[in-house]
């Protein structure tokens, strides 16, 4: 997950970073640059300065100019560079009048006026030879590179130092800056964390920074379209529920009344009119309880609940229904399984599992309701002895409005294809893993609903 405090911490320090090695590779070329060029000033007036004074003395013996190391058991004043700087003075016939110490006694460059580099001794020398008009005499002043590229590098660090000894000052002013300006942020994702799953009104805007002024007048708009959905939703299930089951509640009466006092073909025709009001009726049934469930209705109403205790009393009303069919019907586990939930939603999911599994299951099969307690939590088993659900379908049976085979199943069973669809809908309103499977050792189908430990809140 993409964190914008570290994004922009990251990239800050990363300009920063590259800030100063940009400005350390200029700084150290340009004071290498100065330092070479203060240098060569000090190699060519060394050169002068050494032709005018051998040419004003008498000396014709060679002159040695060497660093005493010790003189008297103490150190001579010097410094270590000495030994990176040397000359050497010859007249016009080739002779060396004076040199240092750790040159050859032979000439060491070539006749070239001007400032040129040789390689000695495993170092490079930057040189300056000159002539002296009047004598004929030559001298050459030089230094070893490193020298100058040592002074470069110190005037770098001397620059550059400061700004590095600030760089985790800075890092931290930075650290500081961003999360002050992403508190507004962080105080509206902990707004909207804290919210109810049903509180759909604005957000406010006061103190708000114009840059997330515009998303939260978006998302306020967005929940204000929400909030007329819902409503919109809500009065459709209402108006629904008393026009459509109040005339329907009277058909079946009158279809029941008719179906009694009628004979022969009447009869025949009024049964199967009797059973298409009965399709629509549990049709309509489903759709209804499909509008109401929406994670508002569930979320807002969980609670901890027993879920043996909640089996027990749907099997209890379905009992009947599958000892009338001729099944064998059990439930099974543990004397206790404790989840979170909305008791209305798990209600309606254990109704639409013994519905299928009692109306597909045939005479003589067994239906078993059993509970178990888990390391990851509770499982819910629904297991028949039914036709079951082959395995390339069992994804698909999710979908609204499908039924293996078409309208009318194998089995003969009439449905709507809304039952399992609303049993995955409320199993992830409460995040429980569902999964249809066969059962080991006869068909049939086997219903798993894995219920987490930690169970969504109203806030989640």
């Amino acid at each position: 997950m993409i964190s914008i405090r570290r994004f922009l911490l990251a990239s800050l320090l990363s300009c920063i970073v590259a800030v100063i090695a940009l400005v350390m590779t200029v700084g150290y070329f340009s004071s290498r640059h100065e330092a070479g060029e203060m240098y060569d000033a000090e190699l060519s007036q060394y050169a002068r300065l050494l032709v005018q004074l051998l040419s004003s003395s008498n000396h014709t013996n060679e002159i040695v100019v060497s660093r005493r190391r010790k003189e008297h058991g103490v150190h001579s004043p010097g410094n270590s560079y000495e030994d990176k700087i040397a000359f050497q003075v010859w007249n016009q016939d080739g002779l060396v009048l004076a040199r240092s110490a750790q040159l050859p006694p032979q000439r060491f460059a070539g006749l070239v006026e001007g400032f040129h580099n040789v390689e000695w001794m495993g170092h490079t020398w930057r040189l300056f030879t000159l002539r002296d008009p009047d004598n004929g005499h030559w001298a050459v002043t030089g230094e070893r590179d490193d020298v100058r590229g040592e002074l470069a590098t110190f005037l770098a660090w001397q620059s550059i130092a400061p700004i590095l000894l600030a760089s985790p000052l800075a890092a931290l002013l930075i650290w500081r800056t961003v999360g002050i300006g992403l508190r507004p942020l962080r105080g509206l994702a902990m707004a909207l964390r804290r919210r109810q799953a049903t509180d759909l009104s604005p957000l406010p805007t006061a103190g708000i920074p114009k840059e997330l002024r515009v998303f939260i007048l978006s998302a306020n708009a967005m929940l204000r379209r929400l909030a007329e959905s819902f409503a919109r939703e809500q009065r459709f299930a209402a108006d629904a529920a008393h026009e459509l089951r109040t005339p329907l509640a009277a058909l079946m009466v009158h279809l029941e009344n008719a179906c009694a006092a009628a004979q022969g073909e009447s009869r025949e025709a009024l049964d199967k009119t009797l059973a298409s009001a009965r399709r629509i009726q549990h049709v309509i049934e489903q759709l209804l309880a499909l509008a109401k469930s929406t994670p508002e209705q569930y979320l807002a109403n969980f609670a901890r609940l027993d879920l043996v205790a909640l089996v027990q009393d749907c099997s209890a009303e379905w009992a009947p229904l599958a000892l009338a069919r001729g099944h064998h019907f059990s439930v099974e586990g543990a004397e206790q399984a404790w989840l979170n939930g909305d008791r209305t939603g798990l209600s309606l999911l254990l109704r639409n599992l013994l519905h299928n599994a009692i109306h597909y299951t045939p005479a003589g099969g067994s239906i078993v309701v059993d509970i178990r307690n888990r390391e990851q939590g509770a499982e819910l088993r629904v297991i028949d002895t039914g036709p079951g659900i082959p395995a390339a379908l069992r994804t698909r049976v999710f979908d609204r409005f499908y039924r293996v085979g078409g309208d009318r199943h194998d089995s003969e069973v009439e449905g709507a294809g809304l039952g399992l669809s609303i049993v995955k809908y409320i199993a992830d309103l409460h995040r429980a893993r569902l999964t249809l499977s066969e059962p080991g050792g006869h068909p049939g189908l086997e219903v798993l609903v894995s219920f987490p430990l930690g169970a969504p809140s109203a806030a989640a």
